[in-house]
């Protein structure tokens, strides 16, 4: 666990680079308010098809399978086609699959948001089970008990940089040709709202 999301890009644009390695990316998003357990594992799932066409076409077959019946799939079916595509791809490549889920604590439910957050843990303590999966989960401070109650982890603190941020903007902003004073507007907006958001 990380608490600073800067960290979780660049760790992720690293593995990426990485020759057969599988990186699977997930970002909660505290603008949708009904995020599920369900939805990480299949946007996880989908993530490792698309990367590797070597993985058994079954898998896939299942899930369109599913689609096409219009049926709505559970969490159970989700985490065993997940975990039979990543047991299939260390087999095949010898490499674990690496999962980094980003933002823990912008997971929102408005019907019943500890029940899914609930879930979501065990679904990643299964995971970790498999002995075949890396997992790295960002959040901040305040939901890091939640984190390492259930499954053994290890918590790393990690304060932003505000030089990188720095380096960071003007490599977002300088392709848009503004002046300065447009320039310093829209980073003092942006640095303004990351405060906020750190509560």
């Amino acid at each position: 666990m990380i608490s600073s999301d800067p960290v979780s890009s660049a760790v992720y644009n690293q593995l990426r680079e990485r020759f057969r390695l599988g990186v699977l990316l997930f970002f909660f998003n505290h603008l949708i308010p009904n995020q599920e357990a369900d939805d990480v594992l299949r946007v996880l799932l989908r993530q490792l098809l698309e990367q590797f066409e070597f993985l058994s076409p079954g898998i896939l077959n299942e899930c369109l399978d599913h689609k096409r019946k219009g049926s709505k799939v559970g969490g159970k079916t989700w985490m065993e086609l997940l975990k039979t595509a990543i047991l299939e791809f260390h087999k095949i490549s010898s490499n674990p699959v690496f999962i980094l889920v980003d933002a823990y604590d912008e997971f929102l439910n408005r019907d019943n948001e500890d029940l899914q957050r609930r879930r979501f843990r065990e679904y990643i303590g299964d995971l970790n089970a498999t002995g075949k999966v890396s997992i790295l989960i960002t959040t901040r401070d305040p939901l890091d008990h939640e984190l390492a109650t259930g499954f053994e982890s290890r918590n790393l603190k990690m304060q932003t940089d505000g030089e990188d941020i720095d380096k960071f903007l003007d490599s977002q902003i300088d392709p848009l040709n503004l002046n300065d004073k447009s320039k310093a507007l829209v980073k003092g907006i942006i640095k303004k709202e990351n405060e906020a958001e750190k509560w």
